[in-house]
């Protein structure tokens, strides 16, 4: 049994991911990119507890894939499009809102069709 972190390389997630090992949960850390050093090395000493996943929260398939293969009971949804400046607003307004909107609807289909408890 796993909790999968989504936006687990990053700097919220990559801090829950870590809490939740040190806990003794197994996580599944997914992410759009692969982790970068720093988090390996931060997660390192909690490295056997984690497993790293590739995959994008916009489709739903691979999502789905991700939780059956790997057990997934547990579901915490870091993963977010932050725009830190206005020109990102303006030029990737569609993306913040497909990541923000349809990923995070797309985790709570996933999670109703594993009926896990909220």
């Amino acid at each position: 049994m796993a909790t999968l972190v989504t936006g687990g390389t990053g700097f919220v997630g990559s801090n829950i991911v870590k809490t939740l090992a040190e806990r003794g949960h197994e996580v599944v850390c997914l992410d759009l990119v692969e982790p970068h050093t720093m988090v390996q090395k931060y997660h390192a000493p909690l490295s056997g507890q984690i497993r790293y996943v590739q995959g994008d929260i916009l489709d739903i398939d691979g999502l789905r894939r991700v939780v059956s293969g790997n057990n997934i009971t547990k579901i915490i949804h870091a993963a977010v499009f932050t725009a830190t400046r206005p020109d990102i607003e303006v030029d990737r307004s569609r993306s913040i809102v497909d990541i923000n909107v349809v990923g995070t609807t797309n985790l709570l289909q996933v999670a109703r069709e594993l009926s896990l408890d909220r």
